[in-house]
């Protein structure tokens, strides 16, 4: 695996525990804290990432999980609820 592709997700999960303990801290929703995160780490603010095509391809990857398990989650609440009796 490429040694930068372990930093990029080194930097991306530890600061959105950081951040998100911050937001916690200050009683404020998780999905700001999230946002301000990607923007501080964009290639404009601090320069943290700078391969922008690699970050799309893993928002890419992330939106279809989230997709996976959201539908999954549902339809398994569903199938509990009115088939299962």
């Amino acid at each position: 695996m490429d040694h930068h592709l372990i930093q990029l997700f080194f930097l991306i999960f530890t600061g959105s525990a950081v951040v998100a303990s911050l937001a916690l801290f200050g009683r404020q929703p998780l999905l700001v804290a999230y946002i301000l995160l990607g923007a501080l780490m964009g290639s404009h603010a601090l320069g943290c990432v700078h391969d922008v095509q690699l970050i799309s391809e893993i928002a890419s990857i992330g939106i279809i999980f989230l997709l996976f398990f959201s539908v999954w989650t549902c339809s398994r609440r569903l199938w509990a609820e009115y088939c299962v009796k």
